[in-house]
């Protein structure tokens, strides 16, 4: 039974019919030593953070998503092949109003069976763990919804590397669509006796609210109250509403 991180030496003795053997033992030739590399590698995606908001404007160009990838047991394990495009595999989705599509490379697709891994980001040529860039279009991150990545490993050993089994995974999401005012008081072109409190309800459907700000205008002049002196200006002022 071959034992993982072990290393083994293969020797070859030959007989002729005279009964001579060879009694040295040339690399490649009559020896030969192999490390048994059973483990799994493993990797870590570092950026994005876990359950970020962004707009597409924002990441503009490309989107750096970013994390590193190693095989354990140094030195007896075959290690990640650096600077080699492939060597971290990704799952990448995108899930809106219910149905999920996945990056094949070049376009988000439909899902209809599995959800593949496709080459992914090269890593650094050398380190330990090694880290890995995906350059990710924002172009192709234009509708709103929940995004997840997830990156699987993959070593150096033959005949067929070792994959990891559970890769890691981070959600983020964007969010393109600016906050609604869906209710306001007072209502519009309404004759008030008095006004104490400015009240509403604003829908921001993935993201949240951040922040609501509100400004009073004077229409007889155009001038702006500013809460804090008292007074109205000519410039705008927006005052935080609480939530």
């Amino acid at each position: 039974n071959w034992a993982n991180a072990k290393r083994y030496t293969i020797y070859l003795r030959a007989k002729d019919k005279a009964g001579n053997y060879n009694n040295t033992y040339a690399v490649n030739y009559t020896s030969v030593t192999i490390i048994f590399d059973s483990a799994k590698p493993n990797s870590s995606v570092t950026e994005p953070a876990e359950g970020i908001y962004y707009s597409t404007p924002v990441i503009a160009g490309d989107f750096n998503m970013k994390g590193s990838c190693s095989d354990p047991n140094s030195p007896n394990n075959s290690g990640i092949e650096g600077s080699v495009q492939g060597a971290v595999k990704v799952r990448f989705l995108r899930i809106i109003a219910g149905t999920t599509d996945y990056w094949d490379g070049s376009a988000w697709k439909v899902w209809y069976a599995t959800y593949p891994f496709i080459n992914g980001p090269t890593t650094a040529a050398s380190g330990d763990p090694l880290p890995w860039t995906w350059l990710f279009s924002a172009d192709n991150l234009t509708l709103d919804g929940k995004y997840t990545i997830e990156t699987q490993a993959q070593d150096k050993a033959v005949p067929s590397p070792n994959y990891e089994s559970i890769g890691s995974t981070r959600t983020f999401y964007i969010d393109n669509t600016p906050p609604v005012s869906t209710r306001f008081e007072p209502q519009n072109n309404t004759f008030r006796t008095s006004l104490s409190v400015i009240s509403g309800t604003v829908n921001s459907d993935i993201s949240g609210t951040f922040g609501v700000g509100v400004a009073l205008k004077q229409n007889s002049d155009n001038y702006y109250w500013q809460n804090n002196t008292t007074n109205w200006y000519s410039t705008v002022t927006w005052h935080t509403a609480s939530i």
